[in-house]
Parts: C-alpha cells; structure tokens; sequence
C-alpha cells in the first residue's frame, strides 16, 4: 500500500542462465502504520532454479514444495521464515539460511534425490527444521544459533548422527 515499494522486476539471461531480480525500494515506516506488502511470485514448475531469497524485515511464506529447485539461499535480517519443501526435491543440492533476528522454520517432508548440503544459522531466534521427508542420498549439515532454540525433527528409519556442542 506504499506506492514507492513497488517491486522492481529485472530479466537478462547471460550463456543459457537466466537471472530474474524482484526488488523493492528500502523505506522506513513507524509501528503503528498499516503497512503492507505482500508478493505472490509464481515459477514454471519444470525449469530448474537456484532461488535466492534477500529479506529485510517481516514474515515470508515460502511455498517451493512444486518447483525444481536447485538450490535455495534464504538471507533475512529480522522476522519469521517459513519455507516448505516438502515436495519432490530430485535435483535440491543445497539449502542455506542465515537469520538475525527472528524465528525460521524449513518443513523437508518430501522426497530428495541427491545429497543435500543444509546450512542455517541464526543469531537470535528460533530454528525449527523438520527432515521426515524420503531421502535417497545423505543430508550433511550444519546448524548455528547464538541465542535460541533448535528443534529437529528426524525419521525413525534413517540412520542419524548429530554432533551439539554448546
């Protein structure tokens, strides 16, 4: 409802890769103000992407349980995260979140064909990651909070080895 947050939508495609940006002006606004800004962005389910999320503040809905995802990059300076992958994952290689501030929670209940390189950190909040999907390959990862809880979920079928260090 700001006009001047209009999201800015850039194309180019560079040797077979294409590179769509969606930005939106950085504003300022008081507590108390009713603001909103909500995107719906949708993707062509069979071409594959690499998806990079830039967050500033706010609550994101990530929704990617169709897509052909790659890999996935969430970077979010303050709020709540939620991303469900929770489909059929074949090609998804790496999934990385840092968190400042706020809460993050990855729902990975699908089914995963190729080894997975997780990585999430948060400096203060919470993480909730839930890995009771299929996997085919191994899931190798490493998760970092400063302060916070971490809450994992994982198969009673699948071999798991965890490493805390406190």
């Amino acid at each position: 409802n700001i006009k001047k947050w209009k999201p800015e939508i850039s194309y180019n495609v560079a040797g077979g890769i294409g590179t769509l940006v969606v930005s939106q002006e950085e504003g300022w606004f008081w507590p108390w103000w009713p603001v909103e800004s909500e995107w719906n962005i949708r993707f062509n389910n069979s071409v594959p992407i690499d998806l990079g999320t830039k967050l500033s503040a706010g609550k994101s809905m990530l929704d990617l349980r169709s897509l052909n995802l790659t890999g996935l990059n969430i970077d979010s300076s303050a709020g709540d995260v939620y991303a469900d992958l929770s489909g059929t994952m074949s090609s998804l290689k790496r999934v990385t979140a840092q968190l400042s501030l706020g809460h993050i929670e990855l729902d990975m209940d699908g089914e995963y064909g190729t080894p997975v390189d997780l990585s999430m950190s948060n400096s203060a909040g919470s993480i909730t990651l839930s890995l009771l999907g299929r996997w085919k390959a191994n899931l190798d990862g490493n998760i970092r909070t400063s302060a916070g809880e971490i809450s994992i979920r994982v198969p009673e079928d699948v071999g798991v080895y965890i490493t805390a260090d406190t």
